[in-house]
């Protein structure tokens, strides 16, 4: 059987989107060495499993839709920019969530204990850190991060 690379996210609004692009393009002048997300393929992620076994894509999906089923709709507010590991070598780049950080911290726990029971996640050794993906710094521009 076939192995699917397989994230869990939320989605982001039109207008987070808009204004996720403008930032993008103030970021390009300052580090063009950068593949920027496309406004359809932002998302904040909550959990990256990695390659799954495709037979087990289907069980994940039942617990993503029965957990975030049961939690109320909440409000995202995107503010200011970071890079992991850091500004001064970037790899990613980022901007912060600054509302619905909770909400999106009560998901991501309760859906990783879903799928720790399943046995197709491993647990994180980091903390989990909402975050929308604007970018990932190419292998030869690891530049610093100016806005």
């Amino acid at each position: 059987m076939s192995r699917v690379r397989t994230f869990v996210a939320v989605e982001v609004g039109d207008e987070i989107r808009k204004n996720a692009v403008a930032l993008q393009q103030r970021l390009a002048k300052a580090n063009p060495d950068v593949r920027w997300a496309t406004p359809d393929t932002m998302h904040v992620t909550l959990l990256f499993l990695g390659e799954v076994d495709e037979r087990e894509v289907v069980d994940v999906c039942r617990v993503v839709r029965a957990v975030a089923g049961r939690e109320p709709p909440f409000p995202l507010r995107v503010s200011g920019v970071g890079a992991f590991p850091n500004v001064r070598r970037p790899k990613t780049v980022w901007a912060g969530i600054t509302d619905g950080t909770e909400p999106l911290q009560r998901l991501y726990g309760l859906i990783e204990e879903k799928l720790l029971d399943l046995g197709c996640y491993r647990k994180e050794e980091r903390a989990y850190t909402p975050h929308l993906t604007l970018g990932r710094v190419k292998a030869d521009g690891g530049h610093a991060l100016a806005a």
